[in-house]
């Protein structure tokens, strides 16, 4: 079984925005962080054992504007590689999250609702951080 490997002090960095490239994939290799493109502007990691605020994280990735990070993502449950959620097991994870986020960002949460270029029609909520924007995407059928 691999070992729990946390990501909270990842998104915990003062200077998350600020890292390039080369640097935030030699830095972040343990946590299995590698170039998935030729033009080097998305790093993907699916280590097994990788977690946020306690649940596992099937898939993360990070992906680069003029070299530095632009955008994080984290995938917490997708049923591809989960398999599938009982509905009231999959509103406990979603309540955990909403709850877990506003306290990690000591930020209130925004209904973004549905977005209608998605493909899955995605529910949403945002929190407004002191550097960041989290975002939490969701659908259930």
């Amino acid at each position: 079984m691999a070992r729990a490997e946390p990501l909270e002090p990842l998104l915990s960095r003062t200077d998350l925005w600020q890292m390039v490239g080369l640097d935030f994939v030699a830095q972040n290799q343990a946590l299995g962080f590698g170039w998935i493109s030729a033009a080097q502007d998305t790093a993907q990691s699916r280590e097994p054992g990788l977690t946020l605020f306690g649940h596992p994280v099937y898939e993360g990735n990070a992906r680069f504007e003029n070299g530095k990070l632009k955008q994080l993502s984290l995938s917490l449950y997708n049923r591809g590689d989960a398999g599938g959620m009982p509905e009231e097991k999959f509103k406990a994870l979603l309540a955990d999250c909403v709850q877990k986020l506003t306290e990690f960002t000591h930020a209130p949460v925004t209904v973004r609702g549905k977005d209608a270029g998605n493909a899955v029609k995605a529910e949403g909520l945002f929190w407004l951080g002191s550097s960041s924007k989290f975002l939490l995407e969701y659908s259930f059928t």
